[in-house]
């Protein structure tokens, strides 16, 4: 099915509304589950001359415990949030709803 350009930029901004009303209620929360592990107690997201570990080793890898995970992007765009906006969970928040909205955007438009 083919919708116009009106009908896509709708359906966008209904799924950008929709990924922001189910993420408002954490904006003000502190981190949870993995976070504190992975953001909050990661000294390698808070200076860009550990970026060569962050692209090679494993999530927390350099902290304890490690998580297995292999996610050099996730763990760049933390180094990035961390940088501009500090440590506080808070700054995290918008790229994590960026990309929840990004791939809303990617899978609706597969699906349709």
């Amino acid at each position: 099915m083919k919708f116009n350009t009106q009908s896509n930029l709708f359906i966008i901004g209904i799924l950008i509304i929709f990924n922001l009303l189910i993420y408002a209620n954490g904006f003000n929360n502190d981190f949870i589950g993995d976070g504190a592990d992975l953001i909050q107690n990661n000294y390698t997201i808070r200076d860009f001359s550990n970026i060569k570990p962050l692209l090679t080793i494993e999530d927390s890898e350099a902290n304890t415990p490690g998580t297995g995970f292999f996610r050099p992007f996730i763990n760049m765009t933390y180094l990035v949030d961390y940088q501009l906006l500090g440590g506080r969970a808070s700054s995290f928040r918008p790229t994590n709803i960026a990309f929840h909205v990004g791939s809303s955007i990617v899978l609706i438009t597969k699906v349709l």
